[in-house]
């Protein structure tokens, strides 16, 4: 995953990029345009995406925002669903986990160990951490993951 930060002159655009869904300050966005009016998550799981986070106030004339760009739709979403469901919350240094995600429950902490802080992790990294099965992540992440 890669984050980008960046800021909008007066109105935000999404040139080259499709805007699938927003809840508050995020965006859930493919990386590719799009015009459809309906889209197949099995059409676009596999192709980039990411999550634009904005910041709360608008800074004088711009619009700040950051980017966690993935190499899959479904890990944006899977990003993008924890955020909606948790959010907002600040990604802490090294292994602790927000305390708005832990409070959530299983199914956020397992989303939040598998996105991996900006560097996802395997389901069998997941399950060994939680002491689980890969199946139990599997459920975990299909149950925070966004979809419409």
């Amino acid at each position: 995953m890669a984050v980008e930060y960046g800021e909008y002159e007066d109105d935000p655009e999404l040139e080259g990029y499709g805007l699938v869904a927003e809840s508050g300050d995020a965006w859930l966005i493919l990386d590719r345009e799009t015009d459809q009016e309906e889209l197949h998550l099995d059409d676009i799981d596999d192709e980039p995406g990411r999550v634009r986070l904005h910041v709360q106030e608008p800074v004088e004339d711009r619009i700040e925002y950051t980017d966690m760009a993935f190499d899959t739709f479904r890990m944006a979403r899977l990003a993008f669903g924890l955020w909606e469901t948790c959010g907002p919350f600040n990604q802490p240094e090294g292994s602790a986990i927000p305390v708005e995600v832990a409070t959530t429950g299983q199914a956020a902490i397992g989303a939040y160990l598998r996105l991996g802080n900006g560097y996802p992790k395997s389901r069998t990294y997941v399950a060994e951490k939680m002491g689980v099965t890969e199946q139990t992540v599997s459920n975990y992440c299909n149950r925070m993951r966004w979809s419409p």
